[in-house]
């Protein structure tokens, strides 16, 4: 049977609980607000470029095609059933250059293999100064050293098969031209900075949630427990149930 210290102890945790909760709110109401204020600066910086436009052109999605890919994801993590939502930057062709101009830079197979039988015939090509019996080894080596050559040019061609294509991933704004209006990069800095309070929210959300199933939880466990002790008391959040 539950006892009054029992009781009191619930209680407690039931309070701990709810100050948590509110806790919560407060910084969610936060992020909101700061969601709110960078989206507002960056719609009002989005209209002044579209005054301004030259032509008339209005920057928007009508200008992108299936081309355009994202610069930016979301990684989401678990820890304690608890979700995190984190937002990361996606590998681009800038930050692959390096393997990018290897691959350039590496010639067509068929003119690596014309290069190299180049190299071969120069290499093996008698000096009129050998002798008959520098020839005849000479001779001999050569099924070796085209067996080994063919080795070779198999493993580049094969290097050059298992290279994955790099996603092409070019910042939006270039989308515009080069000489784009400096509202529209403020538009778009606002609206980058509002990434990291959006996952931030979500991930709020989601602990908001989990708070408020283990406050209605405890809170029933302390109705049965007052029950079964007899002790009359209103809880807190009993006016809005």
């Amino acid at each position: 049977m539950a006892t009054l210290t029992q009781l009191h102890e619930l209680e407690d945790h039931l309070d701990a609980l709810i100050i948590s909760y509110l806790s919560l709110f407060d910084s969610y109401q936060a992020l909101q607000s700061d969601v709110s204020k960078h989206l507002s600066t960056g719609f009002i910086s989005l209209a002044q470029a579209n005054f301004s436009a030259p032509n008339r052109i209005r920057y928007g999605r009508d200008h992108y095609d299936q081309r355009m890919t994202g610069l930016r994801g979301v990684e989401i993590t678990t820890a304690n059933s608890k979700p995190t939502f984190t937002i990361i930057d996606l590998p681009s062709a800038d930050t692959t250059n390096g393997e990018t101009a290897a691959e350039d830079a590496k010639p067509p197979t068929g003119q690596s293999g014309l290069r190299n039988r180049k190299a071969k015939a120069t290499t093996a090509a008698p000096t009129s100064t050998s002798t008959s019996t520098d020839a005849s080894v000479n001779a001999s080596d050569k099924p070796a050293e085209k067996d080994a050559q063919a080795l070779e040019d198999e493993k580049e061609q094969e290097k050059e098969e298992d290279v994955v294509p790099h996603v092409n991933r070019k910042d939006p704004i270039r989308w515009f031209g080069i000489l784009t209006p400096s509202s529209l990069k403020d538009a778009q800095r606002e609206f980058v900075a509002t990434l990291p309070h959006f996952a931030a929210v979500c991930s709020l959300l989601r602990e908001i949630e989990r708070q408020e199933e283990e406050v209605r939880r405890v809170r029933a466990e302390v109705r049965k427990m007052r029950d079964e002790l007899g002790v009359v008391a209103e809880l807190p959040g009993d006016d809005a149930e």
